[in-house]
């Protein structure tokens, strides 16, 4: 009997574990969207600076 009530209580920790694994995966994954996030508006404003400056060179080059 006492076997069983280990074995008992070692499934609910390993379940315990198991649900703080995937809580801290979640947590994780919420963090590395706000990354892919902040990548992409990163990306965005780079773009548009790239266009600005192709801009200013094609002013430049008319008024040579």
């Amino acid at each position: 009997m006492v076997n069983l009530a280990q074995s008992q209580s070692n499934l609910f920790q390993s379940q315990a574990n198991l649900a703080d694994s995937q809580s801290r995966m979640y947590g994780m994954m919420e963090n590395l969207d706000q990354r892919q996030e902040q990548l992409s508006q990163g990306h965005e404003q780079l773009s548009n600076r790239q266009g600005e400056i192709v801009e200013i060179l094609k002013l430049l080059t008319k008024s040579n």
